[in-house]
Formats: structure tokens, C-alpha cells, sequence
């Protein structure tokens, strides 16, 4: 798998197992019981590791998941109200869209519970953009620091860093093979 190369260029990522395991074990406390379906839009790509784990996620909480073959912001918000979208999987320019764009006016968006961001830093200001005008949306910001997974959550205009490194298993080889940090 590859990284986006946000801070850099691109760079190959190794995905052990023990990863894996441990990052859907991380969403198990996250789920919640409901009278109906999750229902997920991911507009982000599969060969992101955002994609790749979102969509495992799908899988192990057993969520109705709607795929789109490419991005287009009055797709999204026409799928968003056909569909009855609950969770969108996101990249930052698509939050920022939706807070200026006219667009979301012409569409029934109350299904929309929680937008997860991820893939790169959303700034603070936009989050609070985005909660006056979607103030029934959980935002949640994710993102790498270091080696440790912290996340930004805005709910009810309330934001909280929750710091996830307890989930999240890392290894940092070089080129070589030369194992640089293995958690």
C-alpha cells in the first residue's frame, strides 16, 4: 500500500496483520445499536489506507455501504438523499465544498449523521463552518502524528482530541528492509 505522500512524497506503507486486526478492533467500541442500518457513502479511494480500512470497517460492523465510481460533489448529494446516507467517508476538499457550495440547499441531507474526514489536516475554522451549517453532523477529523493516531471530533459545537494510539500499530522500515520503529 502507498501513503498519499501529504507530508512528502509518496512513500510504500507495510500493513502487517497485527495492524489490521488491531485497527477494526478499534471500531468495535465505536458502534453503536440502532433501529436501522448504518448506511455509508465512501467517496475516498480503495488503495488509500483511509479507503482500505473504512471499508473493512463496513465489512466487520456489517454496514449498508454505497460505492461511487467518481467523485462528483451533486453525485454525492443526490446519493446522500436517494440512498438515505447516514456516515461519509471523506477528504478534506469535499468538507470544504460542502460548507460553501449552494448545492447542499437542493437536497434532503437529514439521514447525515457523522462525516469522517481523513487523508489530510482539516483546519478548525472549517470545522466550525461546517458545524453552524450541518449543526445536526458529527465531524470527525482524522489524522497520523507521529507515530500516534489522534483525532479531532466535533459534535453539538463541542470539539475533542481523542488520541487513538492504543488501536493503531505501526512498523517503520527503510528501504532495505531495516526496521526503524515496530510497535
Amino acid at each position: 500500500m502507498y501513503s498519499s505522500g501529504t507530508t512528502g512524497r509518496v512513500k510504500g506503507v507495510v500493513l502487517t496483520h497485527r495492524n489490521l486486526i488491531a485497527v477494526i478492533a478499534g471500531y468495535y467500541p465505536s458502534k453503536q445499536e440502532r433501529n436501522s442500518p448504518t448506511v455509508m457513502l465512501y467517496t475516498v479511494p480503495y488503495f488509500h489506507v483511509f479507503g482500505f480500512f473504512y471499508s473493512f470497517k463496513s465489512i466487520d460492523l456489517s454496514e449498508t455501504v454505497v460505492v461511487m465510481e467518481r467523485f462528483d460533489l451533486k453525485n454525492m448529494l443526490r446519493a446522500v438523499e436517494k440512498f438515505r446516507v447516514t456516515e461519509l467517508a471523506v477528504a478534506p476538499p469535499v468538507v470544504v465544498a460542502m460548507t460553501k457550495s449552494d448545492l447542499t440547499d437542493g437536497y434532503d441531507l437529514r439521514s447525515l449523521e457523522t462525516v469522517g474526514c481523513g487523508g489530510a489536516p482539516l483546519g478548525k475554522d472549517v470545522m466550525k463552518v461546517f458545524a453552524d451549517r450541518f449543526p445536526t453532523v458529527d465531524l470527525w477529523q482524522r489524522g497520523t502524528r507521529k507515530f500516534n493516531m489522534d483525532a479531532l471530533f466535533l459534535s453539538n459545537k463541542k470539539m475533542m482530541k481523542i488520541n487513538m494510539s492504543a488501536t493503531y500499530l505501526a512498523k517503520l522500515s527503510t528501504q532495505d528492509g531495516t526496521v526503524l520503529y515496530d510497535y
